[in-house]
């Protein structure tokens, strides 16, 4: 279990942006005698969940993402 501070290292970011993803609910918290703590697990997910996917280059100038809806 991590403070919100070491969240914020684990991730690689400021601390305001745990308090962003908590409020938006894309970060699972939980009150440990009053204290709000984060599992790596949480952690890790939430970093999987907004990793930039990479881009493909089908054609040239034509970037594709995997996942994208081509037509």
């Amino acid at each position: 279990m991590l403070n919100k501070k070491q969240a914020a290292d684990y991730l690689g970011m400021r601390p305001y942006m745990i308090d962003k993803f908590t409020h938006k609910g894309d970060l699972a918290w939980y009150d440990f005698y009053g204290r709000r703590m984060y599992k790596e697990e949480d952690l890790d997910a939430c970093r999987e969940k907004f990793r930039k996917k990479k881009t493909v280059e089908v054609y040239p100038g034509v970037a594709y993402v995997p996942g994208m809806k081509v037509v």
